[in-house]
């Protein structure tokens, strides 16, 4: 602990535990591993059964569901008026938002879709588990270029143009140019890299599978702190500070040096991170909390009847998917 300057600071104050009611459910035939897609008024979800159904944010109403041929685990993407939605067996797919038609298939060879996929302008990337990056384009699902020879890529990129980044189980993190998939340097690590870094002015940030953090600059790859952890959630950025869950505690961190600010011990296993209108949400099973960083407090939004995997948000609404076969949405006073 002599290596960074801590101040452990115990979340005392929680708003009162209340179970949320919900305003609307859906039962799929299995597991919902994407987080749901709120496009506008109308929410997307997808599962393991191969399922890709649009409903009406406020009511829940279905408007269409879709049966692809394997599971769907990547949550998908809007592109130029379109639902792009990647399958385990390796099918791209572009599906019309207003009836769940097929616009277009695109069937690369040895490939397996299970990442989120990401979106810039027409552009949508679409990391391969077989070890290839993808750059799609919306329209027409041509291939605009590909980056091989990542290994298995189950990360999702980030993007901050010209470049673009991703990391793998060739414990590699990988830059390359976003209009022509050039590799510009790579950054070997010493475990897999599974998650989606953050990105903070000039740097990226990304964790490890189990043991630590890493901040590289953007431009040269060049290591510009590392921080030993434990077991890391997904992080979070917000102003200048970087956020981790690491079992119950949630460790604020200084972007710029890597050294741990506070950590908080929220009393139960931390999941997922969000930020949110430049606030930090944190979700712990059925419980989601909003911190005040300010004050080191945590207010309890919701509570859920099952314990939830991932959550989105709509003004008003939060949609979550359980780590059963439901879809909840909540009411946000």
């Amino acid at each position: 602990m002599k290596r960074y300057a801590c101040l452990l600071l115990l979340l005392l104050v929680f708003g009162c535990d209340r179970a949320a009611t919900p305003v609307w459910k859906w039962t799929l035939q299995s597991r919902s591993y994407g987080q749901p897609l709120i496009d506008g008024p109308r929410v997307v979800v997808i599962s393991e059964a191969g399922e890709v159904q649009m409903g009406e944010l406020q009511t829940g109403k279905k408007l269409w569901t879709i049966k692809l041929e394997s599971p769907v685990f990547g949550t998908p993407v809007l592109a130029n008026g379109r639902i792009i939605v990647g399958t385990e067996r390796g099918n791209l797919y572009s599906v019309n938002p207003g009836d769940g038609a097929i616009q277009w298939k695109y069937s690369p060879p040895t490939s397996s879709f299970v990442s989120d996929l990401r979106v810039v302008g027409n552009t949508v990337l679409v990391p391969n588990r077989s070890g290839v990056l993808l750059a799609i384009d919306a329209q027409s699902g041509n291939v605009l270029w590909s980056n091989p020879g990542h290994k298995i890529i189950t990360a999702s990129p980030n993007i901050q143009e010209p470049y673009v980044f991703i990391g793998g189980w060739d414990h590699f993190l990988h830059c390359m140019k976003l209009d022509t998939g050039e590799t510009v340097w790579r950054y070997q690590v010493d475990e897999p890299i599974v998650q989606e870094g953050v990105l903070y002015r000039n740097s990226i940030v990304f964790t490890g599978h189990e043991h630590a953090l890493w901040s590289l600059d953007i431009s040269t790859g060049k290591l510009q702190w590392k921080l030993n952890t434990s077991m890391p959630t997904n992080l979070a950025i917000l102003k200048d500070q970087v956020y981790v869950g690491v079992r119950n505690n949630l460790q604020e961190i200084n972007a710029n040096n890597g050294t741990i600010i506070r950590t908080f011990d929220l009393k139960a296993r931390i999941n997922h991170l969000y930020v949110h209108d430049d606030q930090l949400f944190v979700l712990c099973g059925a419980k989601f909390y909003k911190i005040d960083l300010q004050n080191a407090k945590s207010e309890l939004i919701l509570t859920s009847p099952q314990p939830l995997y991932r959550i989105a948000f709509s003004p008003g609404l939060y949609v979550g998917s359980d780590q059963t076969y439901d879809i909840w949405a909540f009411s946000v006073k």
